[in-house]
Formats: structure tokens, sequence, C-alpha cells
């Protein structure tokens, strides 16, 4: 594996346009290593995919991308105008044109093998208020990998607000998968069965101000116990609940909660779901994590209920309408919402192994600015024990007419471990 040196470029670009209308425009962002960027083109409609290169120069035959990106979220979440954003990068050395550089370059070390580096970067924003993309460049010389240019861009979407703009934005700073199996969240790290156990959850505030004192966090142990409304509704309080400290903006705090009872049987991790702000303080809504496969590790041949949460921001109700979930190896994944054929009524390309399941929602309308949590029953589970991925498609008939021009846009995704009886 060689070690790798590479500049780090990132590019702000402000693009028109409505939000999406089936992902919050304020949704917090990381980077995810390997995301095929499409650039805006002139007038900010969306360029056509790059062509994936057949051939590898002859001198980089059987030679792949290196380097592997990762990053805490961008903050503020919401940036002003002609202000900062910034987030902790971390590139790893795991194996339209080199030689662009960004609005913020950075230089990375030689990187020995499994080595990672953290760059702590920030770049301006536009002083026009809207929609932004912030594109990523890793290895933008190529001195890495011939084809970074390809596989070393990704990006994401910001709204930029108005200069003097002040909010709070309380967040779990990490995923509880990372929380539960990686960085020791809970106490003990494995309950025992019926056992008591404490979740310790990283709080972060991706706001521009300072959040209240009083605000609540519910947590659910038993994903039967969830309300269908909860991400809408102000008055559910969790199974478990746990005050939040005032958090200074771009700040962490880990708060305790205490005396969950763990499942009864070993046969599968502890889980939980947090919401924050439960009582609607700092926001309209509460802001969720969710564990969306039911169960958690279902029998391959066998059938699993996914939810998914659909949010409405546009400025009118409209139906959720067929909703289609792609079941595809992890592998296909990334990226698979620009590869995704025929926005109304959307298909795997050929190229892509999986399965196609349909669910129809004609009886779900969701209020402008409003979520609903939907269920999608007897999803077909693979044939092959491992872990899967699953995108789900909302409105796959285009009945909203903002769908139609829809191409790339961010759809939501999940993974899920199928297991032998």
């Amino acid at each position: 594996m060689p070690s790798a040196g590479a500049l780090v470029a990132l590019v702000v670009l402000v693009t028109a346009g409505a939000a999406l209308a089936d992902e919050p425009a304020f949704k917090p962002a990381r980077l995810v290593s390997r995301f095929e960027p499409q650039k805006p083109a002139a007038g900010g409609a969306r360029s056509a995919p790059p062509e994936r290169p057949t051939v590898q120069p002859a001198e980089q035959e059987e030679v792949y991308p290196t380097l592997d990106a990762w990053s805490d979220y961008f903050t503020p979440i919401r940036p002003e105008a002609g202000k900062k954003q910034k987030a902790t990068i971390y590139i790893t050395n795991s194996g339209d044109q080199c030689g662009d550089k960004g609005e913020s370059n950075y230089k990375l070390p030689e990187l020995a093998p499994l080595q990672t580096k953290a760059i702590k970067a920030s770049w301006k924003v536009s002083e026009t208020p809207g929609e932004a993309a912030v594109l990523v460049f890793i290895d933008s010389a190529c001195t890495a990998f011939n084809s970074s240019a390809y596989f070393g861009q990704r990006f994401f979407y910001t709204m930029v607000v108005e200069a003097g703009t002040k909010y709070a934005y309380l967040e779990v700073a990490t995923t509880f998968r990372s929380l539960a199996d990686e960085d020791g969240g809970f106490t003990p790290t494995h309950p025992v069965p019926n056992g008591m156990y404490t979740a310790n959850i990283p709080i972060v505030n991706l706001g521009t101000a300072p959040s209240e004192e009083g605000v609540k966090m519910g947590v659910y142990a038993n994903y039967w116990q969830i309300p269908d409304n909860v991400s809408t509704d102000c008055t559910y309080p969790g199974e478990y609940s746990a005050d939040i400290p005032k958090l200074a903006p771009g700040k962490t705090k880990v708060v305790a909660v205490e005396g969950i009872k763990a499942p009864k049987t070993n046969d599968g991790e502890a889980g939980i779901d947090v919401f924050l702000d439960v009582t609607c303080k700092l926001s309209p809504t509460p802001v969720g994590m969710w564990v969306k496969t039911t169960p958690k590790q279902p029998k391959i041949n066998g059938t699993m209920t996914v939810k998914v949460k659909i949010t409405n921001v546009g400025d009118a109700e409209g139906p959720v309408g067929r909703v289609v979930v792609f079941t595809t190896p992890l592998d296909y994944l990334d990226g698979l919402n620009y590869a995704i054929e025929y926005r109304c009524n959307p298909a795997l390309p050929e190229w892509v192994p999986g399965s196609t399941y349909s669910f129809n929602t004609t009886d779900i309308v969701i209020k402008a600015g409003k979520s609903k949590t939907v269920k999608i029953t007897d999803v077909p589970v693979p044939d092959t024990a491992g872990w899967w991925g699953l995108m789900v498609v909302p409105d796959a008939d285009c009945v909203n007419a903002a769908q139609k021009d829809m191409w790339g846009a961010p759809l939501p995704l999940n993974v899920f471990e199928a297991v032998a009886p």
C-alpha cells in the first residue's frame, strides 16, 4: 500500500432553486467516502454524470483509490451570508481535471499505511442567502491516484442565511451504531439481558447562538413504544428522558441517560432511539435519529419492515404516493441516488445488483413544513447473509410536480445485517 501526499481543495458554489422535496433543507452534513459529485452547470442546472473510465492508464493499471475521508458535522449548520463554515476532515491512507484548486486548500503530509490525519478546514460562504453546495476534492493534484478527479470529489448542500441570523440547533454528535459499537457510549459497554445500563450521549450545538436551559431529550429503548407522530408532536417525553445543559455554539457535552432496561434476550444489539428538544423549545419539531429496519437483523429470505421519515420542505401539501425501496450490496449504496434511472418510476441500473420493492401510500398527505413516518411492511430480505444497503424513493410516480425535475436528490438510506435462520 503506497503512502500518500495530497492536496485537499474545498470549493463553495452557490446554486439556485427551491429546497429538495424529500429531505430537510437544514439536515446536518458530514463527508462520506467516495461520493460521486455533480457540478452545477450554467444557470444552476445539474450537469450530466461523468463517464466512468473503462480503461486505466498503463502506468497505473489495477491501481485503486487509497484515500478515504470522513468528517464531523459542518458547522454552523446554516452559515450566515459572507461568514465561514468549518469542519474537521479525517483522511486515511487505505490502500474534471487534476490540479484544480479551491477557495481553501490544504496540504497533506505523507501518510503511512492505515495512518489517519485530521485537517481543520474552514471556508467562506456566499454573500447571498440561499442554497449553496460545498465541493471537497481529495488529492486534487492526483498524486496518490490518477483518477482522483473522479473518485476523490464529493459535495453537500447547505443553506446560507442572512447575516445576523442567530439560532441554536442541537444534534447527536455521533451515530448510535458508532456509539454502541465503537465509542463506548453504553455503560456497561455490553449490557446483560434484563439488566440496566446508561447511555452516554454526546450532544453538539450546530447553531450560532447558545441553546436554552431546560431543553429535553427523549430516549426509547423499545422501538414499538415510539409514537408514529413523535417527530411532529411536542408532547412525548420518551420512555426515558434527560435535561440537556446550556450549550454554546460549536460545543459538545455528554448527557447521561440512566436506568435504561436492556432487552430480555441477548440475540441482538441494545439499541436506542433519541429525540432532542422533545418539548420544542428550539424548533417546531423534535430532531430524531431513527433505526429504520425491523427486526434489526432480519432473517434471510424473510421479510422486514422499513420505517422512513419523510419531510415536506415545499410550500404546499402533497401526497407521499408510491414508495420504492431498493436493496443492494453495500458497495453499490454510496452514490446510488445519482445512478437510479427514471426519477418518475425509478429503477436500478443494469449494472447494480439488488432488488426493488414497491409500496403504495396513497392516503398519506404531508402538509408544508411537516414530517410523517411511513411504515413499509413486507420488504423482502436478500437470500444471502451479511450487510446490505437500502435506499427509499418517496413519490416514485412524481405525483408532486416538483419531483419531476429532480435528479440526484439526497434520498433516505440505511444499512442492515441479514442473518441465517
